[in-house]
């Protein structure tokens, strides 16, 4: 039996895609010494829960060949998604930097750079970095696609190889022993980007919050399968609880700094997750006929184009206010990510041509 599509999660993947965006106004020019906007890091780990959440959903697909064969179609599937519009997000961060900044790739600094165009940055094998070489990895933020590409190369074969033990054990103990030593070791979320004996703390956070997606998939199906009486109030219910986690999510951030809020956060995030994929909320009967498939692609395009424009106001560092400095970075973010999205297209439509008339030639 299909299961209705919830087209209410690209809301939240749209608002939480806005909410990373306003987390890195904190590097602007206008927003430093103690004017963030925002004060914690937290909002990326709603796309590892998700992430998790939807590798999980996956896995009930049959088998049609060994585990190892399926976890490459599963890997390869995953980058051919967002690779095109990665490098695209490369390419126009490097020319943008060239011709506005007076930025040069210099050789002995360009063997960094390869790590990010083979998605590899979280692996390490970038090497010690000398001591004040500044290495300007070209996306910023994208780190965390990275991450989970990583991340579920190693997590997707072990679900898949015994779905039952890994979701009802190893998923669980994995975020919450990964989780407790984030939180006894750094007191919070947005730990440095170091290694730790060789492996990215970054990567840590990510294997966590996918592990938690998980879980949330497993409780989800639990939730299914009940019955409830009067079920339009328990609806109800759960959508006030669902728009109080946003709220207190948000208040969070802007009052708190980073630190132990970060973990109350990302529980408010999972519980928000819990409530959309379980069904228990009242937000997919109101979009439920929206049009919203551009919703994954623009988010893509404007998590991996952002830091462009972050580090051109930063070589400008133009004599503006906050609030036409904030105006300036959103619609050049948010129009960038448009025409990201538009070469895509374009580029597609050719290939499909060249397909075309190779078949007729």
């Amino acid at each position: 039996m299909k299961t209705e599509k919830i087209k209410s999660i690209e809301i939240w993947r749209i608002y939480f895609a806005f909410m990373v965006l306003l987390m890195y106004t904190s590097l602007l020019p206008w927003f430093k010494d103690g004017h963030e906007l925002l004060k914690s890091w937290h909002y990326m780990d709603f796309f590892f829960l998700l992430s998790g959440y939807l590798m999980a959903k996956h896995s009930e697909k049959p088998l049609t060949c060994g585990v190892g064969k399926d976890s490459c179609q599963f890997l390869l599937h995953k980058v051919k998604r967002i690779y095109p519009m990665y490098l695209l997000a490369i390419v126009f961060n490097i020319a943008a930097r060239c011709a506005f900044t007076g930025f040069r790739l210099k050789w002995r600094t360009a063997k960094y750079y390869l790590w990010d165009l083979l998605l590899l940055r979280m692996s390490g094998l970038h090497g010690e970095v000398p001591r004040g070489t500044v290495i300007g990895f070209v996306i910023g933020p994208a780190w965390y696609l990275m991450a989970i590409v990583l991340a579920m190369a190693v997590l997707y074969p072990l679900m898949r190889k015994n779905k039952d033990v890994f979701l009802h054990v190893l998923a669980p103990l994995v975020s919450i022993f990964l989780f407790g030593w984030f939180s006894q070791v750094y007191g919070q979320l947005s730990g440095p980007d170091t290694y730790m004996h060789g492996i990215s703390i970054r990567l840590l956070r990510a294997i966590a919050g996918i592990c938690l997606g998980c879980v949330i998939y497993l409780l989800c199906q639990r939730l299914r399968a009940l019955s409830f009486k009067r079920v339009r109030l328990i609806r109800a219910l759960a959508t006030a609880v669902e728009l109080l986690a946003v709220v207190l999510i948000f208040v969070a951030s802007v009052r708190h700094g980073v630190g132990q809020t970060d973990f109350l956060c990302v529980l408010l995030e999972a519980v928000l997750l819990i409530i959309e994929f379980s069904g228990l909320g009242l937000i997919n009967e109101i979009v439920k006929d929206w049009r919203l498939d551009w919703v994954r692609d623009f988010t893509l395009a404007l998590n991996v184009s952002f830091y462009t424009w972050i580090s051109l106001l930063v070589a400008w560092n133009p004599a503006w206010s906050r609030k036409v400095g904030l105006l300036v970075f959103f619609s050049a973010a948010i129009l960038t990510a448009i025409g990201f999205i538009w070469a895509m297209k374009g580029i597609r439509r050719l290939q499909a041509r060249a397909k075309a008339h190779k078949r007729s030639a």
